[in-house]
């Protein structure tokens, strides 16, 4: 939640545009100073239920608001699960910057809290931080915007202390500034503030970062404005609540300004990457990274485009489609704008939500369930828990908290423990455990083992290792996965073969056909194919866009690395031209050539592997070369080289250097022509050499 809070509270200071803040403690005369604090808090004390969210929704708000609110990290404070003295302390170490701040400046002051509270206050582990004392903070900061924004339950009651009303969204010219202070909560004063493991956030925190990140842009001009992200958060927090066991949600605003200015939150134009989603596109989108967080949700119709800012890397995006949720997977470059298109699809498991107030419905408690195949079951038509499942054809629970044994096992929601079953087992939600099948297992998320001899499929994320005859990870892998055909979206582990594909890789993907959209360790197989690659690819055929490290293979293409032809002559008489392939740092090199002799000629062929630094127009290459005579049997040349060179023009430069060379043969025959440049170093077939020649190719 505190991502689109912080965000949110700097728009409002924001007098038409981003000012840049300073690094440093006192600002330069004119500048606009933002300082927030941002907190956490899941621990409300031993009277309430922990949360789950609270603390990473103050982590998400802080990456916003340094990303793209202009709120440098040194005036980012950062509480996690505080207690009431820490917090306490943090608000007087703000009250002391800003007084330093204001004699360079204008400052502008955003407090942001997730985490319990009641009519009275905050709740820190027991304690309570009553609201008339943030009230008193906010007014006696001397800053001249202050915003303050509460993810917590009942939090109303903040809003509607004294002075000031609620009021109606704004929008001004950028011709002066404003002042004062908003107050912005998740819920009205008798109302819970809901968080979601869907979402894995609370609902009113996503609307806001959601918005913030492009979706709530309806001018469409590059930039979100207070105005266009309340009316998003309101919106999308009261539909998404309308149906939970919390009831609606309502947002509620005491905004007390004074002034003029355009309250630009967000601009979307100097982004790392964006996503497209067409104009025909319609439902409710959830857009996922590479490590399952949830990083924007949004109702879009149909009519208009509309896009999101957002990091580089692979997502995993679901739309709600009826009663069910079908996904799509994109990967996002740097600089790049990427229209969504539709790939695989998968049923989402039903949502559940806890109250940042209440504990959530009881299930009924079964602990052995004995079926035939439901209904026939202890188990009923009810909403139940059970520790131990035994089904002679088939058992279904809500949730397991033990062991299920059958030929077919379900479970409406998930699994802590294991399924065991001949035919095969399905949990809608996450499987925490084992999960042994013959002929396929499905899981909403694995923490644990899942075995098969046919299929695995996981829509979420899998912590630990994924085994079958076909495995499919819809979300990322921690782990390993092993298979004849292995499928995820992300991989930080292994990824085991025939045929393996995958998202983003941070590790290893070894098998004989390996492709990913970027790679962060090792690419080991026959044929790969990947986005960006910081590591190596080691392979016969190696495809990369993009290559920070080592690409060693028979043909390694890089899209933006070395396509050069070399032209060489040496001192042995040989002609040969070499095609470099690889990055720019390191090259495979395909050489081919021709040299006169007695009784004819002869032919050469070659491969080898260099390194290239180019410093301006002047360029260095240290490259290792194994020739073979065509048609001779064992006559090998093996070639150390190094070739300085200086750029001509932008396709071409003219290089030259010194050589060592090793000759193997059966015979008398000896490719060098003797002379002053060629020295024996030993038994006769070492000698110095020289090679000159051109570099050809685009920049």
């Amino acid at each position: 939640m505190t991502r689109p809070v912080l965000a949110l509270a700097m728009a409002l200071c924001a007098a038409g545009a981003f000012a840049q803040e300073p690094p440093h403690e006192r600002a330069q005369p004119g500048a606009v100073r933002r300082l927030a604090i941002v907190a956490g808090a899941n621990d409300g004390g031993p009277s309430r239920p922990r949360l789950r969210y609270a603390i990473s929704d103050a982590e998400r708000v802080a990456r916003v608001l340094q990303q793209m609110g202009g709120v440098a990290g040194e005036d980012t404070i950062v509480l996690l699960d505080p207690g009431e003295a820490r917090l306490r302390a943090a608000l007087e170490e703000l009250r002391s910057r800003v007084k330093r701040a204001r004699l360079g400046g204008r400052t502008e002051v955003l407090f942001y809290y997730s985490g319990h509270s009641d009519e009275e206050g905050l709740l820190l582990r027991g304690a309570r931080v009553p609201y008339s004392e943030l009230r008193r903070w906010l007014e006696d900061l001397g800053a001249d915007i202050r915003i303050a924004i509460l993810d917590s339950c009942s939090s109303g009651s903040f809003a509607r202390g004294k002075g000031g009303a609620r009021a109606a969204p704004f929008l001004v010219d950028a011709s002066s500034r404003v002042s004062g202070q908003v107050i912005l909560t998740s819920s009205s004063a008798d109302e819970a503030s809901q968080e979601s493991d869907r979402v894995g956030a609370s609902y009113f925190t996503h609307a806001l970062v959601t918005g913030l990140r492009g979706a709530a842009d309806s001018s469409q001009d590059g930039k979100v404005t207070l105005s266009e992200v309340y009316q998003f958060a309101f919106e999308e927090t009261l539909a998404r609540t309308e149906r939970t066991r919390g009831g609606p949600q309502h947002a509620v605003w005491d905004i007390q300004l004074v002034g003029a200015g355009e309250v630009v939150l967000t601009d979307l134009r100097g982004t790392g990457a964006t996503l497209v989603l067409p104009a025909a596109a319609a439902g409710r989108f959830f857009v996922r990274d590479s490590g399952e967080r949830l990083v924007a949700e949004l109702r879009k119709q149909a009519g208009r485009p509309l896009e999101l800012a957002l990091d580089p890397g692979g997502y995993r995006v679901s739309r709600e489609d009826g009663g069910r949720l079908v996904e799509a997977r994109v990967a996002l470059t740097q600089g790049g704008r990427t229209e969504l298109a539709a790939a695989g699809f998968a049923a989402v498991p039903r949502e559940l939500t806890a109250l940042r107030g209440d504990a959530v419905e009881e299930l009924a408690r079964v602990p052995v369930d004995l079926s035939i195949f439901p209904p026939v079951s202890l188990n009923g038509d009810r909403y139940v828990v059970n520790r131990l499942q035994l089904g002679l054809i088939g058992s279904r629970t809500t949730r397991l908290r033990g062991i299920g044994l059958a030929p077919v096992l379900w479970a409406d929601e998930d699994v802590v423990g294991g399924f065991f079953s001949y035919i095969g087992s399905s949990a809608r939600g996450r499987v925490t455990g084992v999960q042994v099948g013959m002929v396929a297992n499905v899981a909403g998320s694995l923490r644990g083992v899942q075995l098969t001899q046919g299929l695995n499929l996981v829509r979420g994320d899998v912590v630990g290792w994924q085994h079958s005859g076909v495995s499919w990870a819809a979300g990322a892998v921690t782990g390993l996965q092993s298979a004849l055909v292995s499928y995820s979206s992300s991989i930080s582990g292994a990824q085991l073969a025939l045929t393996s594909v995958s998202g983003e890789v941070l590790g290893a993907q070894v098998g004989l056909v390996n492709v990913g959209a970027g790679v962060r360790g090792v690419q080991l197989g026959l044929v790969n194919v990947a986005g960006h690659v910081r590591g190596a690819q080691l392979g016969l055929v190696n495809v990369a866009d993009g290559l920070d490290g080592v690409s060693l293979g028979l043909v390694p293409f890089v899209r933006d690395g070395e396509h050069k032809l070399l032209v060489l002559g040496d001192e042995n008489g040989i002609l040969s031209t070499g095609l470099l392939l690889g990055s720019r740092t390191f090259h495979t090199i395909l050489s081919a050539g021709a040299q006169r002799a007695s009784g004819g000629g002869r032919f050469w062929t070659g491969l080898g592997l260099g390194a290239h630094h180019a410093r301006g127009r002047f360029l260095l290459d240290v490259d290792l070369l194994s020739q073979q005579v065509v048609d001779e049997d064992a006559n090998v040349l093996a070639t150390a080289r190094v070739l300085a060179g200086w750029q001509l023009t932008p396709y071409a430069a003219v290089v030259a250097g010194p050589s060592v060379s090793m000759f193997w043969a059966e015979g008398d025959f000896r490719p060098g022509l003797g002379g002053a440049l060629e020295r024996e170093l030993g038994g006769g077939d070492a000698w110095l050499g020289f090679a000159a020649g051109l570099r050809l190719g685009p920049p």
